[in-house]
């Protein structure tokens, strides 16, 4: 009982009779009177004020006390050198001067650190002090005293350096003369870039800049790649000399990034393994999308310049693949398959095998892009003047419609061997609303599911495996034909959807009446070459 009654109130001196609360802080200590004599107030008083001074309303370390914690750890690592220089014997000079050496790079690494506003290293340091100092410290003050540690680890390896070790006396003695280069107030980096691109993000989709979510997910593609370039740092880190690394890096990006084997490799093992880069196209648009979010930045005040402002996409390697139009010879080779001669679309769900029949055929007879083919709905087959004629559009209020530019908005007539083969009775069994085809978007397409099959369906029939006859070729064919039918070039343009060369008919009068572009695209005759091939309605009941 006597040793209890006298034991210690934690946090608390006695002097006169009268306890008073006392703690220490790195600034100092703090003493206040509790204005009692009594042992049992007293340690409710003072536990009372300990675990006040414990939570989140606490008091908030100025620069200089964060000073003092970066100087006191820069005095015990120099005890520790100075201790165990005092115990070595027979050093000789060539040991001196390997150490020196090492010690020169590690002072340049941590001067560097600084630089660059690299603090990051110094994160299990600054820890290990507000451990000793039993602080806490919110992340303002966190990331100062990382600042700080650098700045004092560059320090320490400069004396190292030179072979200079103070005693601990000689260094109590330099605090105040510490050359630590600090501002006069914590920096202000900002937010972290990935938070602010959120708000970016949202904004867009909220004033219908970005008019779907394909706009939507290509933008945060570039960022994802921009992220792994860059890292997520505070937003006012990004540099000059980060832009134009980052704008070399999307030229050299490698290909399928996350795909297979790719996935689980870093980004610097996959560029050592000399893989293939991504496009150049793509990593122009990555480098275009990238530089409007740091516009926006520098106009909502995160930032005081566009860093990319100024700067061009670097030019990869352009892997230039020449896309030839399929000759009059190949059409026959590539349609007289066991899918179009006997109905048989293997293990193609028979949902699906509408797409696969129509599309080609489609694409054959409009040069229409393999995305607007499969995003039509059934109401996009129309009639106007006798004429019945794709409607190929954005449908309003459907983010999953999309077209290239605002020449691709246009109407083509309907080719009347698609009719013979069935197409009208086709899309009169769809609902209005429905799409033309039953496929399922993905990776922002419609025509994700088609494009495969077309790629392997060509090699099935004989032709090579690289792009230069793909189903994008049918273009090149649709506009071959047309030209050998001496059809103007105004009309060409409309039907396959060419932004107007005349300023006349591109600013004034850019729609021709849907019989004289009628007339262009019936000249275009494939029956020949397709005679062997079957009608929907006969593919439809094998």
């Amino acid at each position: 009982m006597t040793q209890s009654r006298h034991q210690k109130i934690p946090y608390t001196v006695r002097r006169d009779g009268t306890y008073y609360f006392n703690k220490r802080f790195p600034s100092g200590t703090l003493r206040v009177s509790l204005s009692t004599s009594n042992r049992l107030q007293a340690m409710h008083f003072a536990g009372g004020l300990a675990s006040f001074l414990s939570q989140q309303q606490r008091y908030r370390m100025r620069l200089a006390e964060l000073k003092l914690l970066a100087a006191d750890w820069l005095r015990s690592q120099l005890d520790k050198h100075y201790i165990r220089r005092a115990h070595e014997f027979a050093v000789d000079d060539y040991e001196l001067q390997m150490e020196s050496e090492v010690y020169g790079e590690q002072r340049d690494y941590w001067q560097q650190c600084y630089k660059v506003r690299d603090y990051q290293m110094t994160k299990p340091i600054a820890d290990m002090v507000k451990q000793k100092h039993t602080i806490e410290l919110d992340n303002t003050e966190q990331l100062t005293l990382q600042r700080l540690l650098v700045q004092a680890s560059a320090e320490l390896y400069e004396r190292l350096a030179t072979d200079s070790f103070p005693s601990v006396l000689n260094s109590l003695n330099a605090v105040g003369s510490l050359d630590l280069e600090v501002e006069p107030a914590p920096v202000d980096e900002g937010e972290l870039v990935s938070v602010l691109f959120n708000k970016y993000s949202d904004l867009k989709m909220a004033t219908k800049a970005w008019k779907n979510t394909r706009t939507k997910n290509a933008n945060h593609n570039a960022f994802k790649v921009f992220l792994e370039l860059a890292g997520d740092l505070p937003v006012k880190r990004f540099t000059k000399e980060v832009a134009r690394d980052v704008a070399a890096g999307f030229a050299t990006y490698p290909k399928n990034r996350l795909k297979g084997v790719n996935a689980g490799k870093t980004l610097k093992e996959l560029l050592k393994s000399n893989v293939s880069a991504i496009d150049p196209t793509t990593a122009s648009g990555h480098f275009v999308k990238t530089s409007a979010f740091f516009k926006w930045l520098s106009e909502q005040g995160y930032i005081d310049a566009n860093v990319f402002d100024g700067l061009n996409p670097v030019k990869g390697i352009k892997r230039s693949t020449i896309r030839r139009p399929w000759e009059k010879e190949d059409i026959p080779r590539l349609f007289n398959s066991k899918e179009y001669l006997e109905g048989d679309f293997g293990s193609v769900k028979v949902s699906n095998r509408a797409a696969y029949y129509w599309a080609p055929l489609i694409g054959l007879y409009t040069g229409a892009r393999l995305e607007e083919i499969c995003q039509l709905k059934a109401s996009d087959l129309r009639q106007d003047e006798g004429v019945h004629y794709f409607n190929i559009q954005e449908h309003s209020g459907d983010e999953e419609s999309s077209l290239k530019n605002s020449s691709a908005w246009r109407r083509v007539p309907i080719n009347s061997h698609l009719i013979e083969l069935g197409l009208l009775e086709y899309a009169a069994g769809r609902a209005p609303e429905d799409r033309l085809f039953d496929l399922t978007y993905r990776n922002d397409r419609w025509s994700h599911n088609v494009s495969i099959w077309f790629g392997a369906y060509k090699e099935r029939q004989g032709f090579k495996k690289d792009n230069s006859k793909v189903f994008h070729s049918f273009r090149n064919t649709m506009i071959r034909s047309l030209t050998s039918a001496d059809i103007e070039d105004s009309r060409i343009m409309e039907i396959v959807g060419h932004e107007q060369v005349s300023e006349t008919r591109r600013t004034y009068d850019r729609v021709f009446p849907i019989t004289q572009i009628n007339k262009a695209i019936q000249q275009v005759d494939w029956r020949e070459e397709l005679a062997l091939i079957k009608s929907w309605g006969e593919i439809n009941y094998c």
